[in-house]
């Protein structure tokens, strides 16, 4: 075992997200909690190397 096999995860992420959560994020919508991994982060920006990379 390693220690990330014990530690708490640090990221969060959304599974099944709803159409649209992607891009109402940042944009003065309500922020989003995660439904995975790190349960108590809230994405209340979106990634700008995410964004880049989307396209």
């Amino acid at each position: 075992m390693t220690e990330d096999d014990v530690r708490a995860p640090r990221w969060g992420w959304i599974l099944d997200p709803r159409p649209g959560t992607w891009e109402h994020i940042g944009e003065g919508g309500e922020p989003v909690t995660a439904t995975g991994g790190n349960t108590a982060a809230r994405a209340t920006s979106r990634c700008l190397h995410c964004v880049e990379a989307l396209g």
